[in-house]
Order: structure tokens, then sequence, then C-alpha cells
């Protein structure tokens, strides 16, 4: 068996645990300002880690069955997944056991976190890790029929945030509640734009999802552009019915928003044109690494998407420092 952790790791695109991670940083910084318990929060970021790594995992299980399946049924010749998807297991890297294993270890850990927390802090953990399992688990089969995007929204934002805040203070807050959607539909639009990269792939594969459900990129794109504004729109509506004004510094992450536009907007002409970066795309990562201007063009999208994220939970949190201060 591959016992490699780093290995692991990049199997179940480790890249994407930062959302996890900024999601997270919300309701922990909240708490912590109300005294919350630390430790129990920390331990909730293992938990929620561990249960990241194994839906992902999950989801290559899954969708290597469903190949191999149509394989045998004679409905295709040969796999044919997203770029790089469950690659560790048609070169050999790993078996379908081990996958297994490796799964079963993370929602373990996922569990015996929730576990621990549920009997230190109150049964509501228990609830709220039910309704995460559940989704979690029926997410390979929720991104079939227009879903998928949805449950995730779900358990990033309100259930992350109330599942955290509650752990370290054994309460829930109701100023989280207006972030939580507007975390939520950001989480939406990271995921639609990682989709609208894989649109074709995805029509093919009959996976139903938002951008799918477009029919085209142009109509993918004025989705994008509607998660976008619901998502400031909400912060801008929830002020004016009570939430500290202060959260208007989360619009400082709208131009990387609008960055994200554009560059979606660029790849509806297809071309294969080098895209110039900037400062105001924020982290990209070694692009260098990537020679062709496809991948390059995919990581940078998908950098940008991720950052518009990033950017607004870092500024929810600096303006709840900024409301605590003054």
């Amino acid at each position: 068996m591959n016992l490699n952790p780093m290995f692991w790791l990049k199997s179940a695109r480790g890249y994407s645990l930062p959302m996890s991670i900024m999601s997270w940083s919300v309701p922990f910084l909240f708490a912590g300002i109300e005294g919350g318990n630390i430790l129990y929060g920390l331990l909730s970021l293992v938990g929620i880690l561990f249960a990241h790594a194994g839906v992902n995992l999950f989801d290559d299980l899954i969708d290597y069955k469903i190949e191999k399946r149509n394989i045998e049924k004679g409905l295709k010749e040969t796999f044919d997944l997203q770029k790089g998807k469950c690659s560790y297991l048609l070169n050999g890297e790993a078996s379908l056991n081990d996958l297994a294993i490796v799964i079963s270890v993370c929602f373990a850990i996922a569990v015996l976190c929730g576990i621990f927390l549920a009997i230190k802090t109150g049964i509501a953990v228990i609830y709220i890790m039910i309704i995460a399992g559940f989704i979690g688990i029926l997410y390979p089969l929720l991104s079939f029929v227009a879903l998928g995007e949805v449950a995730v929204a779900i358990m990033f934002a309100p259930l992350l945030y109330s599942g955290v805040y509650y752990v370290m203070t054994q309460t829930f807050s109701a100023e989280l509640i207006p972030l939580a959607i507007s975390t939520g539909l950001l989480t939406v639009g990271l995921l639609h734009a990682h989709m609208f990269l894989d649109i074709d792939f995805d029509q093919k594969s009959k996976k139903v999802t938002l951008c799918s459900l477009a029919g085209n990129r142009q109509n993918a794109v004025k989705n994008q552009v509607i998660l976008m504004v619901l998502a400031y729109l909400n912060i801008l509506v929830m002020i004016f019915f009570g939430l500290p004004k202060i959260y208007i510094l989360s619009f400082l992450s709208i131009p990387t928003a609008i960055i994200l536009f554009k560059l979606m907007k660029c790849d509806c002409l297809k071309s294969r044109k080098r895209i110039r970066t900037n400062i105001f795309f924020g982290p990209l990562g070694n692009l260098k690494k990537y020679e062709n201007l496809d991948v390059r063009a995919f990581i940078i999208k998908f950098s940008v998407a991720r950052n518009v994220m990033v950017e607004f939970t870092t500024l929810i949190c600096i303006a709840k420092i900024i409301s605590e201060i003054f």
C-alpha cells in the first residue's frame, strides 16, 4: 500500500483545502473574539480538513467505478475522466483497496473529532455532522442532478460556520448568518468557475452542473456574474437591516471578481493567447512550470476564482477586528 502522506494529499486535491481553511477562519475569529475555546476551534479544523479530503477521494472512487462499469458494459472503450482525475488509479500508483482504506481513515478521523467535540460541547454537533456527512457522501451523485454546487455551498458556509462557532461558544451567531450566505454564494462561484473550465467534459459525461444547464459558455459567464452580484448585494442589504457597516470592506474584493469575469469572458472566444498577469490577480503559484497554454490558463482562472473567496473572507475577518477595536 502507498503510505506516502504527500501522495495522498496531492491525490485528494490538496490545492482545494484552503477553501476549508478560509471558510473556517471566519467563525473561528468571531468565536475567538467572544472568548470561545481556541483548542476546540483548532480541533474542528482538523476534522473539517480530513472530511474535505475524504469527500474528494470518495468522489474519485465513485467516478472511477462509474467509468469502469461503462467500459464493462461496452458503453465506452477507455477511461475518459477530467484532467488528471483518478490518474493515480489508472497508472497503478495506488489500488482501489488503497483508496478505500485512505477514505475510511479520513472519515474516521473527522468522525472522532466530531464525537469528541460533541461530548465536550453538546448534541448539536452530532446533528451538524450527520447533515454534513449525508451531503458529503451524496456529493458525487448530486453532481449529476445540478445540486453539486449547492451541496458544497451548504457544507462550506452555513454548516461550517455554525459548527465551528458552536463548538467554541456553545451558542449560535446571528451576525454570521448573512456572512455565511455570501460566503456560500462565492463558494458556488468558485465551483462554477472551475466547472466552466470543464464545461465540455461535463456535458459529454452527462453531469448536470449550473454550467451545463446554462447551455453554453456565454450563458455560464452570465451565471457567474449573477452569483457574484448576489454575494455582494446580500452584504449591502444586510447592512441596511442592521449588519455593521464596517463589512462594506468586503467590497474591496470586487476588483478580483471583475478580473475573473473578464478572464471567463475571454475564454468564450477560445483564444490561445498567453494571459498577461499582474499583481491584482492575487497569488497564482508557480506558473513557469506550466508550459502548455491551456493548462496555464486553467490554473490562472481557477486561482483567481479562489482568490476572490480568499480576499472576501480575509476582509470580513479584518472588518470584525476593526469593529472590536473601535
